[in-house]
């Protein structure tokens, strides 16, 4: 009887010890990508309006709005400019404009991430009064805040004089 319970028992522990063991999976799921809308390319679109209108305007208060705290600008070939500081005195250092329009070529929007790639087309405005027409081309990465609203964190931008004909 002892010999049998003893048999019991350890037959009982080779099985235990040969069951599977048990997987546990301690990685959290990854959060799910918002979708890139028609709703989020019109609300691009009517920030880029905004933004030539504040341009136009010499709004320096309202084209830092539209850039993340650490947002970095490229202008003209310049050193970058990092954060809304030194992003000021960027375009504090820019002449006047008018007639600015930003022209998308590309746009791809993943979740809360874009690339926009364009064209610019402005009109200088001279000290003495002249208008001298530019043209240029733009690359920018924006992402949506926590507010939904879209702020450049890469802006990289050129344009020159319009060759006369």
């Amino acid at each position: 009887m002892k010999t049998t319970f003893f048999v019991s028992v350890l037959s009982l522990l080779v099985l235990i010890g040969c069951a599977a063991p048990e997987v546990i999976t301690t990685t959290e799921p990854e959060p799910a990508v918002a979708e890139f809308t028609d709703e989020d390319v019109q609300k691009l679109a009517a920030d880029d309006r905004a933004f030539e209108e504040a341009m136009n305007g010499g709004d320096l208060d309202t084209l830092l709005s539209f850039y993340a705290d650490d947002a970095v600008v490229l202008a003209f070939g310049g050193p970058p400019a990092k954060g809304h500081d030194e992003i000021r005195t960027v375009f504090m250092g820019l002449p006047a404009v008018k007639d600015l329009v930003l022209a998308d070529e590309e746009q791809v929007g993943l979740g809360d991430h874009v690339y926009q790639r364009g064209t610019i087309t402005m009109t200088v405005l001279g000290e003495d009064g002249s208008e001298t027409p530019f043209e240029g081309d733009f690359l920018v990465t924006r992402v949506r805040d926590a507010d939904g609203n879209w702020k450049y964190t890469n802006d990289m931008f050129t344009a020159a004089p319009v060759a006369a004909e």
